[in-house]
């Protein structure tokens, strides 16, 4: 079965919410989480 790049981008990042859904959302968490949600932004983008 072969995935598109939207499949792919979309299983991460639904993987990745549900990863930081079971750790405590403190300040530190919260931020790293922006910035990985910008470079998946930005590496969806550059795949394109």
């Amino acid at each position: 079965m072969k995935m598109t790049k939207d499949q792919i981008f979309t299983a991460f990042a639904i993987a990745l919410l549900l990863f930081t859904s079971l750790i405590d959302f403190t300040t530190n968490s919260l931020l790293i989480f922006i910035a990985v949600i910008l470079l998946m932004i930005g590496w969806y983008l550059r795949a394109k």
